[in-house]
Parts: C-alpha cells; sequence; structure tokens
C-alpha cells in the first residue's frame, strides 16, 4: 500500500505543472489502482515449435513506442497463410519460409524500438521533452524550406527492407 501511494505521488509530481486535461486526470487517478512497469522487448529467434506458430505480437515483439504491432502481425498472416499455401500443407517448410520473410522487417521494427522510446520519453526528463521538440521543429522547417518535406529525407531508420507481395499474391 505504501508503494502504491509512493507510485502516485510520483506521477503527480511529475506531471502536476501540465495543463490542459492532465489536472483532471491526476485527481481521477487518486481514487484508482495504478501501475507502472518497464517496457520491455524479448527477441525470439524462432517463431516455432512443432506445429505451433507464433504470429504478431506474440513472434515479433516490436516495441509499442513503435506503432508497428499491426504491420508486422499483417505481414505475419499474409507470409504464413502465402508460406503455407506455397508448401502445400508442409508446415515445417512453411514455417522456415515464413521466419526468411519475416526475420528482414521483425530486426527492422526491434532496431527502432529503442530510439523511439528515448525519442518519445527521454531519460532527462523535462529538458529533453523540450530539446526533443526544438528538434522536431527545426528538423520540420529545414525539410520544408528544402521541398523534402514528403520524401522521407532523413529517416534515422533508413530504407525499410522489402516485403515480398508478390509471392503472396496473384
Amino acid at each position: 500500500d505504501v508503494y502504491k501511494r509512493q507510485v502516485k505521488g510520483f506521477v503527480e509530481r511529475v506531471h502536476s505543472d501540465l495543463g490542459g486535461h492532465v489536472p483532471e486526470l491526476l485527481r481521477a487517478m487518486r481514487g484508482t489502482r495504478v501501475h507502472l512497469a518497464p517496457s520491455q522487448q524479448i527477441r525470439l529467434q524462432d517463431w516455432h515449435r512443432g506445429r505451433v506458430v507464433l504470429l504478431g505480437d506474440a513472434a515479433h515483439c516490436p516495441d509499442p513506442m513503435t506503432g508497428m504491432g499491426s504491420v508486422l502481425a499483417l505481414l505475419g498472416a499474409m507470409a504464413l497463410a502465402g508460406e503455407l499455401a506455397r508448401h502445400d500443407g508442409d508446415h515445417v517448410r512453411a514455417f522456415a519460409a515464413y521466419r526468411e520473410a519475416m526475420r528482414p522487417h521483425v530486426d527492422a521494427a526491434q532496431k527502432v524500438g529503442p530510439l523511439s522510446t528515448g525519442f518519445a520519453a527521454p531519460r532527462t526528463g523535462r529538458a529533453g521533452i523540450r530539446m526533443r521538440s526544438g528538434v522536431m521543429r527545426a528538423s520540420l522547417a529545414a525539410l520544408k524550406v528544402s521541398g523534402k518535406e514528403n520524401s522521407g529525407a532523413g529517416d534515422p531508420f533508413g530504407t525499410p527492407p522489402e516485403f515480398p507481395f508478390d509471392r503472396y499474391t496473384p
């Protein structure tokens, strides 16, 4: 019970000077249970054992801050179904091909996690948030002035790997 009060006190101290709906949310939090936990990422080498295969977040574990969960789930579903069809239901060959098709996308998405979490929630607190906001404004202004506003220029994560759509579509 002491820990729960400390958590709520911490959350209130960190966010007490924010405006908007934050004061209302902090008041509403007082009568509820609050749980804070670190965001963790598990990286699996294989997504199957025997005839059981994992798909989506269970297999690919993208960091929640990346927004890649749905993308990987949809690509994975397409790859798994396509490989099962291509290999006439031979799950051993299909699961290996599924892993081969998805591995570059999963690796790329998992690399983004530490960067996106650090960017969205800097360890330096408010100073880091102010710095992040300033860098974003300056970067967007520079892209706009250069005419590369919608070009993907300056993407810190590079070009995403190609997905073999043609392998799975008629």
